[in-house]
């Protein structure tokens, strides 16, 4: 009997087929005579893509193929011959002069059974080959074995002399054959063990003890648990019962045995249950160390692990497409913006998710990175799962794996709450700028009025009233008055000027005005309240938090003209630190919300757009000056809040006001009742304004009403003759800017020097000297331009009395 059959003890006659794959003809030619002359059916190939069509067309019974071949090498060709189904049970063993592990390691992760390094001997290639044929049909043979053990049993019950000449003869076939499978046993580098019913072990090769770090000696009769991993002696016991209970067939699994000296190595099994010469139950037991395989599967999954972790930690959107723009991999950022799970959209296309117009742009240019290579960065506006559309940037670049194959790596970055905020950047400077304007223009005005109204004020004191210029000047009075209106408007939309603060109960204020309210708006349009009984407390100036409700009302009448319904709403809100991350000009905190909603003819996103703009409106000539709303929001801003407004045409519109809120109680602010209509005093005035127009009038007026003035037209002016003649002053009167010395400094320099001097501070608008942020510095006294003669006898009178108290 020759070589090769004497590895198949008990096997059928049939001759093994070998396909051999080496592109080097004197290696096909040495391993060919090598199988032949052991009487294998050889195939050839030489190389990896003949290799495969043979395999599929001649089933062999085992493949040798070399690792270094051109096109096509072996690691590349065995995982090949593993991902087609009618080849993947094929047992390859790689026959290739690379010896180190790296390569093994490869070898063995492409889905080879061993490693045979060049050059081999004739022994061990036969041996090799024989082993693995040997484990693969290991079924096969041992149900012949065991046919033929019943065959030789029956024959023996039919005539003991037949027996014993039977028996005579299976004994000595038997031993020749046990001494040839010994010699293959005890020589082979597998690890071979067989074992009874309990799991006991009946015998083991010594290249399996020598491998565990024990003798033979030392395994024979012990529980094979013994050498197992203590964490999978549980799945040990169960895989043997499992084998028990499933004879003849061949059951296998992966596990960790246990070294003698506490190391440990991962073994795959493969067991047999069959019938010993007892008639009790033998496990035929055939151990493969995996563990290097193993290793290098765990650094894989680690290292795979390790980048989904990365990736998945990453806030912006992450996928990958091959070839086929199918999504292959992408990060939980992207299910969580395509509203998906994963693996919904693993092998899908952009089609699947987008409009096909859309989906056709992105494929094109995804065709154009594959081409030529080139990274990608574009703009692009995609709708999400809940039809939210988005302004996303792209970034797209092609990567290459080992084998060349091309992938498209994408990053989406969401732009659209940054497009938000810029928009608003944008309008919040712009209405800085136009209340910069605003208020420089009120302030020039001012000067202007204060002259006109002043003037004639004094006229119309001097004139009867059957003087016929009396009707004249009393026109004149009242378009300046009108005009003072109009520039304290101005003023209000640009925060500059000055407000009184006190703490507010809004509820209160509101229903103080609620009469007003319902006649200003007429019997057509309902009014409804809704207040919060637990409203917190706010810091404003309580007639200019009256002249914002009175417009927004007016507002919304005028946009309600065949009726309708007005709501005002009060509530406490928090808006936390995500809500100001989105609005620039917020800042995190306690609110008082001031809602004011109508069913009126709502507005269109060009008219929301310039909204609070001064002199922008949509009423005809006439009816309309442009400045109530932003009188509104100039006296919202100033008050340390925020406004906002939500509108649609034909929805009507919305106005929210947040006011930050306070902790202090209302405080209430008794009117002085004192004042004298026609104030009037013998007190010495030092006087000093830049604009002559203006001292005149205010000298004129001051003269009138009794007071001696010294006139003064600038600082340095001043405080020279304060220095001569200060210790009769009782009040000083100054502008507050003025070139050189202001009047800040002025009043400071003076003050130094007399401190008893009273001193009442005026200007067209409240400069950062003696304010800040519009809210006048206590201990001041200030006087708005433009003012009427009896608006200035009054307050000079005022400021001089607190000065006797």
């Amino acid at each position: 009997m020759n070589e090769s059959r004497e590895l198949f003890p008990g096997a059928d006659s049939r001759q093994e087929t070998i396909l051999i794959v080496d592109d080097d003809p004197s290696n096909l030619a040495v391993v060919t005579e090598y199988l032949q002359e052991s009487e294998f059916e050889v195939l050839v190939a030489e190389d990896g893509r003949i290799a495969l069509e043979r395999a599929r067309l001649a089933r062999p019974n085992l493949i040798l193929l070399d690792v270094l071949m051109p096109d096509m090498d072996g690691f590349e060709t065995c995982r090949r011959l593993k991902e087609d189904e009618f080849t993947r049970d094929i047992p390859v063993i790689f026959m290739t002069a690379l010896a180190d592990t790296e390569n093994k390691v490869k070898g063995f992760a492409a889905g080879a059974v061993d490693y045979l390094t060049k050059p081999s001997q004739r022994e061990e290639v036969l041996a090799r080959v024989g082993v693995h044929l040997h484990i693969q049909q290991l079924t096969r043979d041992l149900k012949k074995v065991n046919a033929s053990l019943e065959s030789r049993v029956e024959e023996r019950t039919a005539a003991l002399k037949a027996e014993i000449a039977e028996r005579r003869q299976a004994e000595e076939a038997l031993r020749k054959s046990e001494e040839r499978f010994r010699a293959l046993y005890e020589q082979n580098p597998t690890m071979y063990f067989t074992l009874d019913g309990q799991g006991t072990v009946l015998s083991v090769n010594p290249f399996g003890a020598e491998q565990l770090g024990y003798t033979v000696q030392e395994l024979i009769a012990q529980p094979v648990l013994q050498v197992f991993h203590p964490d999978d002696r549980v799945a040990v016991r169960e895989q043997l019962q499992k084998c028990l209970g499933q004879k003849d067939r061949v059951c296998s699994w992966e596990l960790r045995k246990m070294r003698k000296d506490g190391s440990m190595l991962w073994v795959r099994e493969a067991a047999r249950c069959v019938q010993g010469g007892d008639g009790q139950p033998v496990v035929l037991v055939v151990c493969e160390d995996i563990t290097d395989r193993k290793k290098a599967d765990e650094a894989l999954a680690e290292s795979k692990d390790f980048l989904d972790k990365i990736i998945n930690s990453i806030s912006e959107p992450i996928f990958v497409k091959d070839r086929e723009h199918r999504w292959v991999l992408l990060n939980d950022a992207l299910c969580r913006f395509m509203g998906h799970e994963r693996k919904d959209l693993l092998g899908k296309s952009d089609y699947d998710f987008f409009p096909k117009e859309q989906a056709d742009v992105f494929w094109e240019k995804d065709d154009v990175i594959f081409d030529s290579g080139e990274a990608n960065i574009n703009e692009e506006q995609i709708s999400d799962a809940n039809g939210k559309v988005h302004t996303i940037v792209t970034t797209k670049t092609l990567y290459r794996d080992e084998s060349g194959e091309a992938f498209i790596v994408g990053i989406i970055n969401d732009i659209t709450e940054r497009m938000n905020l810029e928009a608003q950047l944008r309008q919040a400077v712009k209405m800085e700028a136009v209340g910069l304007l605003a208020g420089g223009v009120a302030h020039d005005f001012n000067n202007l009025l204060t002259a006109v109204n002043g003037y004639s004020d004094l006229l119309l004191r001097q004139l009867g009233e059957d003087n016929p210029l009396r009707k004249d000047i009393e026109q004149i009075n009242r378009a300046g008055l009108r005009a003072a209106s109009l520039t304290g408007q101005l003023l209000a939309f640009s925060r500059k000027q000055v407000v009184k603060p006190e703490v507010l109960d809004l509820n209160h204020v509101i229903r103080e005005t609620e009469k007003m309210l319902k006649r200003l708006i007429g019997e057509n349009i309902e009014l409804a309240t809704v207040l919060d009984p637990e409203l917190g407390r706010v810091v404003a100036d309580p007639g200019l938090i009256e002249q914002v409700i009175i417009n927004l009302v007016v507002n919304a009448r005028d946009a309600m003209p065949k009726g309708g319904k007005l709501t005002i709403e009060t509530r406490n809100v928090v808006l936390d630190d995500s809500y100001a991350q989105w609005h620039v000009e917020v800042e995190p905190g306690n609110y008082v919300l001031v809602t004011l909603s109508d069913t009126g003819i709502g507005m269109d996103e060009h008219t929301l757009s310039h909204i609070f703009e001064p002199f922008f409106t949509t009423k005809t000539k006439g009816t309309g000056t442009g400045l109530g709303l932003a009188t509104v929001f100039g006296i919202v801003k100033q008050s340390g809040g925020n406004i906002g407004v939500y509108s649609e045409p034909g929805r009507g519109s919305t106005f929210k006001i947040y006011l930050p809120q306070v902790e202090e109680e209302k405080k209430t602010v008794q009117e002085d009742s004192s004042a004298l209509e026609l104030a009037r005093g013998s007190e010495v005035i030092l006087l000093v304004e830049d604009d002559e127009t203006v001292l005149d009038l205010v000298s004129t007026t001051l003269k009138i009403s009794g007071y001696t003035v010294i006139e003064a037209h600038n600082g340095r002016e001043a405080l020279k003759i304060c220095e001569e003649k200060g210790h009769d002053i009782k009040l000083l009167i100054t502008d507050v800017i003025m070139p050189g010395l202001d009047g800040s400094e002025l009043a400071q320099s003076i003050k130094a020097i007399h401190p008893n001097i009273r001193v009442l501070f005026i200007s067209g608008y409240a400069d950062s000297a003696i304010v800040q942020h519009g809210v006048l510095q206590p201990g001041m006294a200030f006087l708005q331009k433009p003012f009427t003669s009896f608006g200035l006898s009054r307050k000079v009178r005022e400021v001089l009395d607190k000065a006797q108290k």
